[in-house]
């Protein structure tokens, strides 16, 4: 494979496994948050000082930094002192690529400081990454989220811890859970790993805080959002390229996890 197919195999698989929800820049902001997340975001401070909670744990941030919501703690945040405003932006965004990347170490778990270079050049990927946010058709997000991914590469590398590298059973398991128009027969992967099944269920949950098939099912479901929102494919033929062999399962499955049919939830991105 040569190098263009191969950057455009890896957006494929990255615009399959990661759903962009909304990022703007407020450069003079105000605004509170106080919510426990059910997606990652990436908060970005340039100027000004806030306050932050996770749960009971306190940060007064200052001047340039980054910090992370995710699933989990009830965070809170606001500007500091009360009625001083300051320069924020933000990405929101969900998907089974999430756990791929916490798994590798990509994704903050607590509130970094940055140093001048480091927080203009990730100003500068985000100021980048909502004008392709913001484009029509799919170059668009492609780029946008390779702009993302290059943001938490560069942010990885101004820790100063090293991110862990990615087993090489866990880049397997994800690589073959990514072929979407295969079932998964997940006692033959377990054996081509020298694993038992149980053995295999025990690590994947330890390394991504998810099950096998719940990691299955999400990405699944993202692709089929993408899908709907997308293209004017019937529902029936998304079922039957995502190897659902009754469509009523597939509407059920997506329900529960999207919260609305697949027809509301094409309609609400058609108006």
């Amino acid at each position: 494979m040569d190098e263009a197919h191969a950057f455009l195999h890896n957006m494929s698989t990255m615009l399959q496994e990661l759903t962009l929800l909304h990022a703007d820049h407020r450069p003079r902001c105000i605004a509170s948050v106080d919510k426990a997340f059910s997606y990652h975001t990436i908060q970005l401070m340039t100027r000004g000082a806030v306050e932050l909670f996770y749960d009971e744990k306190l940060f007064l941030l200052q001047g340039n930094c980054c910090w992370p919501c995710h699933p989990g703690p009830h965070i809170r945040f606001h500007e500091y002192p009360t009625g001083k405003s300051w320069e924020h932006r933000y990405i929101a965004f969900t998907g089974p690529l999430t756990r791929r990347w916490d798994a590798e170490g990509l994704l903050l778990s607590e509130p970094m400081q940055l140093d001048d270079e480091t927080a203009n050049v990730v100003a500068q990927k985000f100021d980048q990454m909502l004008k392709q946010m913001n484009r029509p058709g799919r170059w668009g997000q492609a780029h946008a989220v390779n702009l993302l991914e290059s943001i938490l590469l560069q942010l990885a590398e101004s820790r100063t811890t090293t991110a862990p590298n990615l087993p090489p059973w866990l880049n397997t398991v994800f690589t073959q859970l990514a072929k979407l128009d295969q079932e998964p027969d997940y006692g033959r992967l377990a054996s081509t790993l020298h694993l038992s099944l149980t053995t295999l269920r025990r690590r994947f949950r330890q390394a991504t805080g998810t099950t096998l098939h719940q990691y299955r099912l999400d990405l699944l479901v993202t692709e089929a959002r993408k899908r709907l929102g997308s293209t004017d494919q019937p529902i029936k033929q998304i079922a039957d390229e995502l190897g659902y062999q009754d469509v009523y399962y597939f509407t059920r499955q997506f329900t529960q996890a999207v919260g609305i049919s697949p027809a509301r939830f094409r309609r609400s991105r058609q108006t």
